[in-house]
């Protein structure tokens, strides 16, 4: 027996979409290159670098005063800050070139794709200088 009616499949009228589900779309490439480069990857870049340097400052403030009894190295804060960094830009990347398709041009959608991998690029190599040269000379 089949019905004559079936229920919508779909959003639901009047329900909105968490924000769970709109980093999902992201990932997914659902969404406009211009949000997917200009908010999370530009915008998102700059206040993931901010949020590190103030946690850094931080760091090395509260480890620098005798009183605190801290014991940790801020060289570790600094480690821990850098792979958060590249897990964001990592996540943001990959929404970039997932959603670079949903342009007409071809230019902007190659020119975000190169942009980000770029950065991502220089990221790394960053992040290698500083952990093959930096932190041994901190260790001896």
């Amino acid at each position: 027996m089949t019905t004559p009616y079936l229920p919508p499949v779909g959003d639901v009228a009047g329900s909105k979409p968490t924000s769970r589900d709109s980093t999902r779309s992201y990932l997914r490439g659902t969404q406009p290159l211009w949000k997917a480069f200009w908010i999370v990857f530009v915008l998102g870049s700059l206040i993931v670098w901010l949020l590190s340097g103030v946690l850094l400052s931080t760091a090395m403030a509260v480890s620098l005063t005798p009183s605190t009894g801290i014991i940790f190295n801020p060289i570790h804060v600094a480690s821990v800050a850098a792979l958060l960094q590249g897990l964001y830009f990592v996540g943001a990347a990959i929404a970039v070139w997932r959603c670079a398709p949903n342009t007409p041009s071809h230019l902007v959608q190659y020119g975000a794709r190169v942009l980000a991998m770029l950065f991502l690029t220089w990221w790394f190599w960053r992040f290698a200088f500083f952990a093959l040269f930096a932190i041994p000379r901190l260790y001896g």
